[in-house]
């Protein structure tokens, strides 16, 4: 019997609506993630925005801000843990997307006062110490790539 499947997406890419002041979602993200959905049909789960969720609509701010920020790393602890229980009664095998320069859900690289540095983000490092699964980031920088990537390890997973 295979194990059951779900792709657990960053909340902005379903809602536009909690990103900082002046972040927008780029085009060729929304629209592929739709396309992909679309002909998947993938189980779904929608992180919750920790910067959001903490601060609600908010400037712009960067890891190193966060970081500094006091509660917020337990802040995303919780929200963590919350995923990880989830998970854990669900049984499912996941494949989490992130997006690539967010100082909360990035996989690769994040934004500091000084420009951009490889690392993770916040969120994303509490979630990887409680969740067993595959971790992808979206890239801005390269959305087609970062897509295809995408579309490749979900037509793996769910043996399409």
């Amino acid at each position: 019997m295979r194990k059951s499947f779900l792709l657990i997406l960053s909340h902005c890419l379903l809602n536009q609506g909690v990103r900082a002041k002046g972040f927008t979602c780029n085009k060729k993200i929304q629209e592929g993630m739709h396309r992909i959905i679309s002909r998947h049909h993938p189980p779904l789960l929608q992180l919750p925005c920790p910067e959001f969720s903490f601060l609600g609509k908010r400037e712009k701010m960067t890891y190193d801000q966060y970081e500094k920020l006091a509660g917020f790393r337990e802040h995303c602890e919780k929200l963590a843990d919350g995923i990880q229980e989830y998970l854990k009664k669900s049984g499912a095998h996941c494949l989490v997307i992130g997006i690539a320069g967010s100082p909360s859900c990035s996989l690769s690289r994040i934004k500091v006062k000084e420009g951009k540095k490889k690392g993770k983000g916040i969120f994303m490092q509490e979630l990887e110490k409680k969740v067993k699964g595959e971790f992808l980031d979206l890239d801005y920088d390269n959305p087609e790539a970062s897509l295809a990537k995408v579309e490749e390890r979900l037509q793996k997973l769910l043996g399409a």
